[in-house]
């Protein structure tokens, strides 16, 4: 005679997986009955070496009789996949020269716990404690983004790595030559803090500053010669100084966020002016 149908006599009994384990590691079990008689026979999944994602996977399996004198059973049965768990393992923040703002670059992100092939889909948020040129201890925190979100729990989004800020490169605007009188003997100052740095603006800064100087060379004569105190230049000229003597002094400004920069300062002597006021003469 033909093959007797069968069907379950109750609700089939389905364990749960982890995302990244095949459908053969999910147990599957249930009884199987033909007019009120239990049925020997063997259940398994249709398609074992399947990876599901995450979430309720409906997966089809097949219970074959020992006795062909009955027909095989084919169902579907929800099979919960949990989100596997997935640790962030460590980071590294890539150097930046001082451009003013806090932000930090992080690179070299890995993680533990991934299924073998699996791209990782995240992103990443730090900043550095202080714009200015240091060695910081960086905070990062990384996020699942994407198709990320569904198969992986990320257990912890959190590390602190070292980063480093280096100095920048910039130059000074162009300078004026330091004018003094000819034929007089004068005390002159400078402020050192009103030399311009090129490129200098919005969120940058120089830092504090100092500043070195060298011998003057050139035809001035100095009755006092010139020194820095409080960031300012400092010096008297010599009252046998004639329009077009020179002086040029090498100056090194040294500051936090940028390199050693180095300049050239001219002092210059030039003619005094004569003036006439309500017919007298001034020199």
């Amino acid at each position: 005679g033909s093959e007797k149908s069968i069907s379950p006599s109750s609700e089939i009994a389905v364990g749960s997986l982890t995302y990244g384990e095949p459908l053969s590691d999910c147990s599957l079990s249930g009884t199987f009955q033909c007019e009120g008689k239990n049925i020997e026979g063997n259940i398994c999944w249709d398609a074992p070496n399947t990876i599901p994602s995450a979430g309720t996977y409906m997966a089809h399996y097949t219970f074959c009789p020992d006795n062909l004198y009955y027909m095989n059973y084919r169902g579907e049965a929800a099979v919960t996949v949990n989100k596997r768990p997935l640790s962030l393992s460590t980071v590294s923040i890539a150097d930046k020269t001082y451009d003013g703002m806090t932000a930090a670059g992080v690179t070299d992100v890995t993680f533990n716990n991934a299924v073998s092939g699996d791209t990782i889909n995240y992103t990443t948020s730090s900043h550095y404690a202080s714009g200015n040129v240091g060695i910081y201890n960086v905070p990062v925190t990384v996020t699942l983004t994407g198709a990320s979100t569904k198969n992986y729990n990320l257990t912890n989004n959190k590390i602190t790595k070292e980063g480093r800020i280096t100095k920048a490169v910039t130059t000074v605007a162009a300078q004026d030559d330091i004018e003094i009188l000819e034929n007089c003997s004068k005390a002159y100052t400078f402020n050192l803090d009103s030399i311009a740095l090129e490129d200098v603006t919005g969120n940058k800064s120089a830092g504090m500053c100092s500043y070195c100087i060298g011998a003057p060379q050139g035809t001035l004569s100095f009755s006092s010669a010139p020194v820095i105190s409080d960031n300012t230049l400092s010096f008297t000229t010599d009252s046998s100084n004639k329009e077009g003597n020179f002086a040029t002094i090498p100056l090194t400004i040294q500051s936090k966020n940028y390199e050693d920069i180095s300049v050239i300062l001219t002092i210059k002597a030039v003619k005094k002016i004569s003036l006439t006021i309500s017919g007298i003469s001034m020199i």
